[in-house]
């Protein structure tokens, strides 16, 4: 991991200022995800292209 992103790690600290992050989780996803250890690195962004339609035929 790299030095900068490990040096942002040792400062989150829960409850203090800077601390806060965002997430498109639920509430019982966020729950789940920190009861077995995750903690979040930083924020990622991105797109996500898809098609929902019919497909006919193979």
């Amino acid at each position: 991991m790299p030095e900068d992103a490990m040096r942002r790690l040792a400062q989150l600290q829960p409850g203090e200022k800077g601390s806060l992050f965002t997430s498109d989780l639920t509430v019982n996803e966020f729950l789940l995800v920190r009861e077995v250890g995750f903690r979040p690195l930083g924020l990622v962004l991105g797109s996500s292209v898809y098609h929902v339609g019919l497909q006919l035929g193979r």
